[in-house]
């Protein structure tokens, strides 16, 4: 689909606020659709820097070696919700559009010292558009109406291994290995403006895969007060198991699906080409040293954040018989992100720090450049994030509340580029046991 082709016929229909509508881009008609982080609100609130977070206060499941360093007998639970708003702009015409969705469930669980379990359910790609097209044909004007619907999804375990912990030094493996599954539909449908029958064409490409991905993190306590963690994850070149269907319909009325009559269908099993992608990045942490043992209030932190990813999205392929694969390019990212929390331990026992000094302060900004393109020139996707962690004050747990927002635009140099400038915001709950509740403790007396 061309990009002059999006000028104003985004409808206002697809662009209204409907919780269950996943995605708003027409761009999630290439491939299985748009590949995201989804909007995690502590990596949002950082720029998107995920690889080096070690924070025992979060599920970090975007690198399973981080699994490992959560408090001992401290699991988590992590949920999170996701709201967009924003709109379209091409030749000075405008759509506005919102959405929601829930972002993830996740559970990590530390045992035995050195390992940790994590088990969890995420999107893992989302469909989501309607674009309009009017060409006249022998006199008569037929409009083309292009949709899209669906969302794949990732249920994961993961597993992580503490592999040493000497004199200040960490060193965490970690794997993902989980089952994608879910569907992509794409329909076209054909008709004369002055009538409303017509032909659809519907393809639904469904996959039913396992998946595996791989992580590590190294940390060294280098001076008081100062800690460097090192952050890497990497997911294979991977086949995914897939099937493509094919229906032709006759349609009196293109707008009801109920009048639809089927004329063909196919089935083809196959596979989809899923390209490698790599990502690495650092957490530096500093505290200025306090000669007070047990009266720590004000002993604030400060962590900088940065982390660069690259996938070789021009690799994908749906080896498909007569597919057209969409001609990618290879993505990458530049994410930096900052967090001051006025004391570094939110769920400190001090009665005397005020509820202010243990909220986390967060920032960040991040570069995108995207698989796609406005005729060959590539888009990027840019932005400033911010957001807050607010403890929840329970019996000194670190169970929490965050919300992380960004602030972006999608475009490219290409004159005529469909602009898109959005605000995302994204809400998030930690849940975890207080201090006299925590898992997997021996007592000497029972």
């Amino acid at each position: 689909m061309q990009a002059k082709f999006l000028l104003i016929f985004v409808l206002l229909g697809t662009f209204t606020s409907r919780a269950q509508q996943l995605n708003l881009s027409p761009y999630s008609s290439y491939g299985i659709g748009s590949l995201d982080d989804f909007g995690h609100p502590t990596f949002t609130a950082l720029g998107g820097s995920f690889t080096a977070n070690a924070d025992s206060t979060i599920v970090n499941y975007m690198n399973p070696a981080s699994y490992s360093r959560l408090g001992k007998g401290q699991p988590l639970f992590s949920c999170a919700f996701s709201s967009r708003h924003g709109s379209f702009e091409q030749t000075g015409l405008n759509e506005k559009y919102h959405s929601n969705s829930i972002n993830h469930f996740a559970l990590a669980v530390p045992f035995a010292n050195r390992f940790a379990w994590s088990f969890g359910l995420k999107p893992f790609s989302k469909t989501g558009y309607q674009v309009n097209d009017y060409q006249l044909v022998n006199g008569d004007s037929i409009e083309y109406i292009y949709r899209g619907s669906g969302s794949m999804n990732e249920l994961f375990t993961g597993y992580s291994v503490n592999l040493f912990d000497i004199k200040g030094q960490q060193l965490s493996l970690g794997a993902h290995l989980s089952y994608l599954f879910g569907s992509s539909i794409h329909q076209q449908s054909a008709s004369i403006t002055t009538a409303s029958s017509g032909g659809v064409e519907e393809r639904n490409y469904q996959v039913k895969s396992i998946f595996y991905n791989f992580g590590l993190q190294y940390s060294s306590n280098f001076k008081y007060g100062r800690n460097l963690t090192l952050g890497f994850t990497y997911t294979p070149a991977q086949q995914l198991t897939a099937s493509k269907s094919s229906t032709l319909y006759d349609a009196p009325d293109v707008s009801n699906e109920q009048s639809f009559s089927q004329l063909s269908f196919s089935k083809e099993n196959n596979s989809i080409n899923l390209p490698a992608s790599m990502a690495l990045g650092f957490a530096f942490r500093f505290r200025p040293k306090n000669d007070s043992t047990y009266n720590r209030t004000r002993v604030y932190q400060l962590t900088l954040y940065g982390d660069f990813k690259s996938t070789s999205w021009s690799q994908y392929r749906a080896n498909f018989t007569g597919e057209q694969n969409a001609l990618f390019q290879d993505g990458s990212s530049l994410n930096v992100g900052l967090e001051f929390a006025p004391h570094f331990q939110m769920n400190h026992r001090n009665t005397n720090i005020n509820y202010f000094s243990r909220i986390r302060y967060r920032t960040g900004y991040q570069q995108i450049a995207l698989p796609y393109h406005d005729n060959g020139i590539q888009r990027t996707d840019s932005g400033i994030t911010f957001g807050l962690l607010f403890p929840i004050l329970s019996q000194r747990s670190v169970s929490s509340l965050s919300i992380g927002v960004k602030m972006g635009q999608q475009e490219s140099s290409y004159p005529e580029s469909l602009k898109e400038k959005y605000l995302g915001v994204h809400f998030g709950v930690t849940i975890a046991p207080g201090v006299y509740d925590r898992w997997f403790r021996k007592y000497k007396i029972d």
